[in-house]
């Protein structure tokens, strides 16, 4: 599996145990969680954010 980011490779995965084997579905978000950087308690956040999306695209 290839990720690409404006048409440059920026992940490869090749061992078949970490490919999904069923079908899936992608789900774009942008929720903040404790575990990617810190607590999101201590942070100041806005909550009513927004993200914007051109495009995603997905083949087989």
């Amino acid at each position: 599996m290839i990720f690409r980011y404006d048409g440059a490779v920026v992940r490869t995965v090749n061992d078949a145990n970490l490919i999904s084997q069923v079908p899936m579905f992608p789900v774009i978000s942008h929720e903040a969680a404790e575990w990617a950087d810190g607590s999101i308690y201590d942070a100041l956040l806005d909550y009513r954010s927004n993200m914007y999306v051109d495009y995603i695209r997905v083949w087989q």
